[in-house]
């Protein structure tokens, strides 16, 4: 018997810098994929040996690929030191600066292939590693990470992923006088209304509060939305 759980984002811990994914739990089982050093996936921990996985893969377009890899091949990113964390949350957070401040000055010749890079990047890389950024912000506190973050969002505006909403509304909820105070610093009026729209939006969200002039939902309580207001009135602090 299995005991099942969340999927949750993974790496692999190989030597050989690669690990093969099976369509069924031991070696005997036909090879369906394989995941490289640097490839995120997500991963099912349970109490067998071999775990259940899901890879997004290109080969003339992205393909889910599932299966199974020894448990001893995984690695979750949740479980990393925090330095290695920081190291790879900001190797990610230059990288899709750098895709989103290309795309912004593109030119037509280059449009198709500057965008599917950072489509590309910001779905199997960015994305998967925001909601470990928020939560190793709120154990570490770490606001050089947290004003790289800043950059980034500020590099990708435009976009309709709300993740980054989501992450940035975390960190405002568990360390607001940090988050507040680098706002305060910021002298780009653009940028630091971008960033308050991007932490109301995640905190709307997460209490689940709508915009207003919406009705709130029934499964919202008081305690929610009274922790919403008591976080947004600490937002409008800020000079706008």
């Amino acid at each position: 018997m299995t005991v099942k759980a969340e999927m949750e984002v993974a790496r692999i811990n190989d030597k050989d810098g690669f690990t093969n994914i099976r369509d069924g739990q031991g070696t005997e089982f036909k090879i369906v994929g394989t995941i490289n050093a640097d490839d995120f996936f997500s991963c099912e921990q349970t109490t067998a040996d071999w775990w259940k996985v899901s890879a997004l893969k290109w080969t003339d377009r992205w393909k889910q690929i599932e299966g199974y890899i020894f448990k001893d091949k995984v690695q979750f990113l949740s479980k990393l030191p925090d330095t290695t964390k920081q190291k790879l949350i900001q190797t990610i957070f230059a990288k899709q600066k750098d895709l989103a401040s290309k795309f912004r000055s593109f030119d037509s010749a280059t449009y198709r292939s500057t965008i599917s890079a950072l489509e590309n990047y910001s779905d199997i890389k960015y994305s998967p590693i925001l909601p470990i950024f928020s939560d190793y912000f709120c154990k570490t506190k770490d606001s050089i990470t947290l004003k790289q973050f800043f950059a980034t969002l500020w590099a990708d505006k435009g976009s309709a992923n709300e993740m980054p909403s989501f992450a940035l509304g975390d960190c405002f909820i568990c360390h607001s006088d940090i988050v507040l105070r680098q706002l305060k610093s910021m002298k780009n009026k653009a940028q630091l209304n971008l960033l308050v729209s991007h932490i109301e939006w995640g905190l709307r969200s997460h209490f689940n509060v709508p915009e207003e002039g919406l009705d709130l939902p029934e499964n919202t309580n008081k305690k929610e939305v009274d922790d919403f207001n008591r976080l947004v009135k600490k937002l409008k602090t800020i000079k706008q």
